[in-house]
C-alpha cells in the first residue's frame, strides 16, 4: 500500500466517479483504476461496487471513514522521520592507486595522518 493508492482512493470518493478523480490527480482513469486494484488486493476485500458511479461497498464505507486520518497520520510520520537527526559518517578511506610507474594517491600520509587526529576518524587501509 502506498500513499498514490491511499490519494486515488481519497479522490474517488470526493469526486464520486474514477474519471473525475482521474482528472483531479492529472492521472489516466487506467492509472487511477489500476491503483484501486492493487489497493483492493493488498487489503483483501472489494472497496467499490463497478459502475459509473463510485459506490463503496460496506468494507469500503469503514475504510473510507479513516482514510483521512490514515493520510494524515501518514504525512505525520513522513515529516518526523525526515527531521530525524541524520548519523553523518565520520570514516575516511583512504586508498592508493597503481599506474604503470609508481603509486599515487589524493591524500598524502601526512594529510591522512592530520584528519584522522582532527576528525577523530578510524582509518581504514588496504
Amino acid at each position: 500500500m502506498d500513499l498514490k493508492e491511499l490519494k486515488a482512493f481519497q479522490a474517488i470518493i470526493q469526486e464520486g466517479t474514477f474519471s473525475k478523480a482521474a482528472q483531479k490527480l492529472n492521472y489516466a482513469q487506467s492509472t487511477i483504476t489500476n491503483q484501486i486494484k492493487r489497493l483492493e488486493k493488498e487489503l483483501g476485500f472489494q472497496l467499490f461496487v463497478r459502475g459509473w458511479e463510485a459506490e463503496l461497498t460496506p468494507s469500503g464505507q469503514l475504510f473510507a471513514k479513516e482514510i483521512d486520518q490514515l493520510i494524515l497520520h501518514w504525512h505525520f510520520v513522513l515529516e518526523q522521520s525526515q527531521k530525524t537527526p541524520k548519523k553523518k559518517n565520520r570514516n575516511l578511506e583512504y586508498r592508493r592507486h597503481r599506474t604503470n610507474c609508481c603509486h599515487y594517491s589524493s591524500f598524502r600520509p601526512s594529510n591522512i595522518q592530520e584528519a584522522k587526529t582532527e576528525y577523530h576518524m578510524p582509518l581504514y587501509h588496504w
